[in-house]
Order: C-alpha cells, then structure tokens, then sequence
C-alpha cells in the first residue's frame, strides 16, 4: 500500500479544478492501492473556506474524503516534521 499525505492543492482540483487538474486528482482519489494520509492542517486548509461561504458540495466533498479516504491521521505536529525531513533527506541525495 502507498502512503499518500495530498497536498490541500489536489483535493481542491479534485473539486473545483479544469478537467485538465481534476481528472488526475480524481484518478488518485480513487486509486486503491493507496492509503490516505491526513492532519489536522489540511483539514484547515480546506474546510474552513467552504464552510464560511456555505459551499455545502464543497464541504461534502471534503468531508467524504477526510472520513472515507483517509486511513490515518497523524496528529502530532512534530511526527508530521519529521516525516516531512525524512523524505527530504531521503531524495535529497537524487537531486545532485
């Protein structure tokens, strides 16, 4: 199973996006051989916007994914740093 941490960009384009970005976005959606990864800061990078204009698709769509997509949730900020620096300090050496 892939691991998958989405940046806010893709489920935004998963929604809203021109077929040109939603169209992927959707595909990795819906890919099984994924298990979704998500914090406390994407949630906030895209619910709030929806649910202050009262965009109740938007919202829905964000809602669905956060509960039936993601199969974990990292909760501790500082897990989720050094995550991140792992991954850098692993591909960092590919980038020469």
């Amino acid at each position: 199973m892939i691991h998958t941490f989405l940046d806010a960009s893709v489920l935004i384009a998963a929604h809203r996006g021109r077929p040109a970005e939603r169209d992927p976005a959707l595909r990795l959606l819906t890919d099984a051989s994924r298990l979704f990864v998500a914090s406390e800061f994407l949630y906030l990078e895209t619910m709030p916007k929806a649910l202050y204009f009262h965009n109740e698709r938007e919202a829905v769509f964000y809602r669905t994914y956060f509960e039936s997509r993601v199969g974990l949730w990292v909760r501790d900020a500082m897990a989720i740093v050094r995550l991140a620096r792992a991954v850098v300090d692993r591909f960092a050496d590919r980038t020469g």
